[in-house]
Order: structure tokens, then sequence, then C-alpha cells
């Protein structure tokens, strides 16, 4: 009776930092293990007033603006999610590139999250 209670007291105090840093470890592996065969290569990002436009080496592809719902902003990077349910992540390494993504904000009244001080735990 008393070990089962001991367990339960572990578990309620310590469960939730040992599935942070269980999550944490896995989706590091995963990244590390699905991405090592994949040079790094440059994207060419164009903000045009419909849509953005991404061209790599290998493809060009383009998102309509209206298809935009929301546009989360941490420290260094802007996650725009599409209607679609997926998300476009766009490093915050070029400020003429930050300029255009606020005015596209501005201009197409799409809802923006600013959340500068988020950091994984």
């Amino acid at each position: 009776m008393y070990y089962g209670l001991f367990c339960m007291f572990l578990v309620l105090c310590f469960g939730n930092i040992y599935l942070r840093w269980l999550y944490k470890r896995h989706y590091s592996k995963h990244v590390k293990n699905n991405s090592n065969g994949q040079p790094d290569e440059t994207v060419q990002i164009e903000i045009s007033n419909d849509q953005i436009r991404m061209i790599d080496k290998v493809s060009d592809s383009s998102v309509r603006i209206s298809e935009i719902t929301l546009v989360n902003e941490i420290k260094d990077y802007y996650f725009l999610k599409l209607s679609t349910g997926p998300h476009l992540i766009i490093p915050k390494i070029v400020p003429a590139l930050n300029n255009e993504v606020n005015e596209m904000i501005k201009n197409h009244n799409i809802q923006h999250a600013v959340q500068l001080d988020w950091k994984w735990r």
C-alpha cells in the first residue's frame, strides 16, 4: 500500500518533468534522423500582393495570402498557418523580409500572435 502511494506521489510530482524531457528527446532525435541526408539549401521567398512564392533549385511553389489564417511570431521565426492545416515557417534573418511579412499582416488583416519570449521547455 505504501509503495503504491509513494509511486503515485512520484508520478504526480515529477511526471510532467519526465514527459517534457521524453518529448524533447524524441523530437530532437526525429529531426536529427530525418534531416541527416538533406543539405542546407537556400530558398528564395517573394511576397507579392496576393501570394507568397518560394523558389529553390528543384521546385517553384506559391501560396495565396488569402489562405493564411494566423501568423505566430516568436523571437527567431514566423509561423504562417494555412487554412488547410500545415504551417509555413519563415526565419527572421533577413530584415527586408521581416518588413514584408509585417506589411502583409497589416494589409490583409491577418490574425497575428506575438510571443517573443517563447522558448522550448
